[in-house]
């Protein structure tokens, strides 16, 4: 297949957005790539490898590896590399799908890291060898010490302490200087009991790399072409470890939003495409075609304008403001009754349609929306748990001890009668307790097996045994939220990251909720009347910033349309009222409500 050939392919395949074919044509040996949700970024990235295999960038017995932040992100990268990738533009039978899929690696970075330590692993601890085998914990919790007893020292136990703070912290040079000491903790107290922490599957392949040059060098070549999605979500450790895997002749293409970052509280780095462009010379493209809203107006231009205020804080450049779907009540009773008079409205055209209620946080208020629900008899999964909560993780520690010893131990296939068989396994572990949080964790758990084996038919049993062991080693069962049947899902924008909707609704659009306290509402930097107006500078851009990056991954979850509601009073408790005042979000420049003042009756 000749050159010519492939790029006619990927014209006609993209239509001309000469922005993609910039990205997919580009022959810069470093490229970052700006990628706004719904701008094609998946696409554009698919073709990207099928480019570069079938113009043989890619040398004999080598790999590009693919990377993404979340083991549901990288799986479904590898399940478009399968399916897609050979039909993308094989018209040629000399060419077989097996060249094609060989040529690609494709893991989040732990799973990549875990592969590299079962392989030499040995070389630090023998006992790496069966790392798959190892408990996966996180320690930071001092109960997960205690329930493998693992008896450490006052002085490992800070360390231990400390080097998770410095992790979510970004604390270069506290890592650099301490970590080796960290992975001697390790080896020597944590794997002789079982159990291997998080952080560490990262640090110990940081010391394997740099302690073992030939190590190093093989992985550097091996692949040549590195490409990082979601590239904004890099953290420190995953930093610090895939620099170890660039040379001066390694290709790097990564692509990522610096709008939608919204896990700096976990560690993702600060200004990072910035610093990359800088450190590496790199080029830089920036889609810009939003596909998502490309029939809607009024999104297409609120999505625009939120991206205004991002480039330019201060003062931004709006040629036209957006009308937004607003609904004011006079307490958060009638508030949670008209969220759902909007579902029944949104019901009522399509029943199968999907909604999403995404909150900043869960809190009183919420719990009256949810209780309004109930009362109407409205179905709606429960999705309010967030990565830190112990009944979440515990979750996830059961089925991965569960699923080794059925699937694993007892050589088991992913039939639908071992699949039945290790639910029931993992609801016997719960005394069969029927609970908000058991039900959906049951439910989502259920879902997600059925998505391995019904979509992903094309991996093999290996991969499949994979994503499920990594899904449940890093707690990420929450990430496939939107493969659920239910038409209602309650959860929180940080939960819906990655994840879309036909509709969103935003409630409590008010002071100290959305954003909340110690987000904005805490500085003095605003202006009050019957709504909140924030007053951007450069000592608060940077809290500004992340407060609407948050705002915006909420608005980009939906495909259709986006609702938001307040109340002209806070729940606080029945006794305990405050009057309130409507988001500064919603009064950004280039942001017109559409102000309704609602009278519910319930």
């Amino acid at each position: 297949m000749n050159n010519k050939l492939i790029i006619d392919k990927l014209l006609e395949l993209h239509n001309g957005d000469q922005k993609q074919l910039d990205v997919i044509l580009s022959d810069t040996n470093r490229l970052i790539v700006e990628a706004p949700a719904g701008y094609g970024k998946t696409k554009t990235l698919i073709s990207k490898i099928a480019y570069l295999i079938l113009t043989k960038q890619v040398p004999v017995n080598k790999k590009i590896l693919a990377l993404t932040f979340s083991v549901n992100a990288a799986y479904n990268m590898k399940n478009e590399v399968v399916n897609i990738l050979p039909t993308l533009l094989l018209n040629n039978e000399n060419l077989k799908t097996s060249d094609m899929e060989g040529k690609v690696y494709v893991s989040n970075f732990h799973g990549l890291c875990r592969r590299i330590l079962k392989k030499y692993g040995y070389l630090l601890s023998k006992e790496l060898k069966n790392i798959d085998q190892l408990i996966n914990i996180d320690d930071s919790s001092e109960n997960n010490l205690n329930k493998f007893n693992i008896n450490l020292l006052e002085d490992e136990k800070k360390l231990v302490k400390d080097i998770s703070i410095a992790s979510k912290e970004y604390k270069e040079k506290y890592i650099k200087e301490n970590y080796l000491q960290y992975n001697n903790i390790i080896k020597t107290k944590y794997i002789e009991k079982g159990v291997i922490s998080y952080n560490s599957i990262i640090t110990l392949t940081i010391e394997l790399l740099n302690k073992y040059k030939n190590i190093r060098s093989f992985y550097t070549k091996f692949f040549p072409i590195i490409i990082i999605d979601e590239f904004q979500d890099t953290n420190i450790l995953n930093w610090t470890f895939i620099q170890l895997l660039i040379n001066k002749e390694s290709k790097l293409v990564f692509l990522g939003d610096s709008l939608q970052r919204i896990y700096g509280f976990i560690g993702a780095i600060p200004n990072l495409i910035d610093l990359t462009l800088e450190l590496f010379d790199m080029e830089y493209i920036a889609l810009e075609k939003n596909y998502r809203f490309e029939n809607n107006d009024e999104m297409l231009l609120l999505e625009k304008n939120i991206r205004e205020n991002a480039k330019k804080p201060i003062n931004p450049s709006i040629k036209k403001d957006s009308n937004v779907n607003f609904k004011l009540y006079k307490n958060q009773i009638d508030e949670a009754f008209g969220i759902v008079n909007q579902i029944r409205e949104l019901q009522s055209k399509n029943i199968k349609c999907k909604i999403a209620i995404l909150v900043k946080q869960r809190g009183p208020n919420i719990n009256l929306i949810l209780e309004a629900l109930k009362y109407n008899d409205i179905k709606f999964f429960f999705g309010l748990f967030t990565d830190e909560d112990q009944r979440y993780i515990r979750f996830h520690e059961t089925c991965l001890n569960k699923f080794y010893s059925i699937f694993i131990e007892e050589n088991r296939n992913l039939s639908k009668k071992n699949i039945e068989f290790y639910l029931n396994e993992i609801k016997k572990e719960y005394n069969n307790v029927s609970d908000a949080m058991n039900n959906s964790l049951f439910k989502l758990l259920h879902s997600f097996l059925e998505k391995i084996v019904n979509e992903f038919k094309g991996l093999q049993n290996s991969d499949k045994y994979r994503i499920i062991m990594d899904t449940f080693m890093n707690k990420s069962l929450r990430q496939n939220l939107d493969i659920l049947d239910d038409n209602v899902i309650v959860t929180t924008v940080h939960g819906a990251k990655g994840l879309e909707w036909d509709y969103v609704i935003l409630p409590d659009m008010e002071k100290n909720q959305f954003p909340n306290y110690n987000g904005l509402c805490n500085r003095n930097n605003c202006i009050f009347g019957d709504y909140c107006i924030f007053s951007v500078n450069e000592n608060n851009e940077v809290e500004f910033l992340e407060e609407l990056s948050v705002f915006y991954v909420a608005v980009t979850r939906a495909k259709k349309e986006v609702f938001f509601t307040a109340s002209q009073r806070s729940f606080v408790r029945e006794d305990f009222q405050p009057e309130t005042n409507i988001s500064c979000l919603l009064r950004l420049p280039g942001i017109n409500i559409k102000q309704t003042n609602e009278t519910v009756s319930v």
